[in-house]
C-alpha cells in the first residue's frame, strides 16, 4: 500500500508538476531542465551519503525511509503554499525532491529484502507488479482530468492527504533484526562437503 501511494505521488511530483511549470512559464524548457538537473545531482551525491549511514547500525533505515516520505509530503505542502510562485522557487522544490527521493529510494530495496523471504518475495513482487501496473494506467488518468476540472494547487492537497497516511505505514514497518542475525553465511567448505556426500549417496 505504502508503496502505491508513492507511486502515485511521484507521478503526481514528476509528470503533473512538470506539465505544470511549463505551462506557467510559457514552456520554458531551461527551467525544467535544471530541475531535472538538480534532482539527479542530489540522488547520485546523496545516495553516497546515505549509504555511508545506512552502514553504521545507529541509524534506522525505517527511520531513514519515513524521512523521505516526510520531506516528500511537505515538498508537496510547499507546492499548495507556493501556487504560482513556482517560477520563482522551482530550485527549492527541486532540493525538496531529490531529497525526498534519495531517502526513500537508497532503503527502500534493502528494507524489502529484510522484511520478506525466498518463499513470500516472488508472490510479493507479483502482486505489487500487478497493482503498480493498475495504478501507472488509472492514476495519470484520474490526476490529469481531476486538474482540468479543478485545480492543480486543490489536487496537490489531495496528494497531500495520501502522502500523510503513507507516513503513517512507513511507521509500521518493522524489521526483525534477530532473523537477520540468524541468517547463516556461506560457508565455501560446507557447500563443498555437502556435495560430496550428495555424490557418495548417489554411488551407493
Amino acid at each position: 500500500t505504502s508503496d502505491l501511494i508513492y507511486t502515485i505521488t511521484a507521478l503526481f511530483a514528476d509528470t503533473f508538476l512538470v506539465a505544470y511549470l511549463l505551462q506557467i512559464t510559457n514552456e520554458n524548457i531551461t527551467q525544467v531542465s535544471i530541475y531535472y538537473m538538480i534532482i539527479n545531482a542530489i540522488h547520485a551525491v546523496g545516495s553516497i551519503i546515505i549509504g555511508r549511514f545506512i552502514k553504521d547500525e545507529k541509524y534506522s533505515k525505517t527511520k531513514i525511509l519515513s524521512l523521505g516520505v516526510i520531506i516528500r509530503a511537505i515538498f508537496i505542502l510547499f507546492i499548495v503554499l507556493i501556487n504560482n510562485r513556482l517560477t520563482d522557487m522551482f530550485v527549492v522544490v527541486a532540493i525538496f525532491c531529490g531529497i525526498s527521493e534519495t531517502l526513500y529510494w537508497s532503503t527502500h530495496e534493502m528494507i524489502f529484502v529484510d522484511i520478506t523471504n525466498n518463499c513470500n518475495r516472488k508472490n510479493y513482487m507479483a502482486t505489487k507488479k500487478i497493482f503498480s501496473t493498475i495504478v501507472n494506467i488509472i492514476a495519470p488518468i484520474v490526476l490529469g482530468s481531476a486538474i482540468e476540472l479543478y485545480s492543480f494547487t486543490k489536487i496537490a492537497i489531495y496528494v497531500l492527504v495520501l502522502s500523510i497516511i503513507q507516513i503513517i505505514l512507513t511507521t509500521q514497518i518493522k524489521i526483525d533484526e534477530k532473523s537477520n542475525e540468524t541468517k547463516e553465511t556461506f560457508s565455501l567448505k560446507k557447500y563443498i562437503k555437502s556435495i560430496k556426500k550428495k555424490t557418495d549417496l548417489k554411488v551407493h
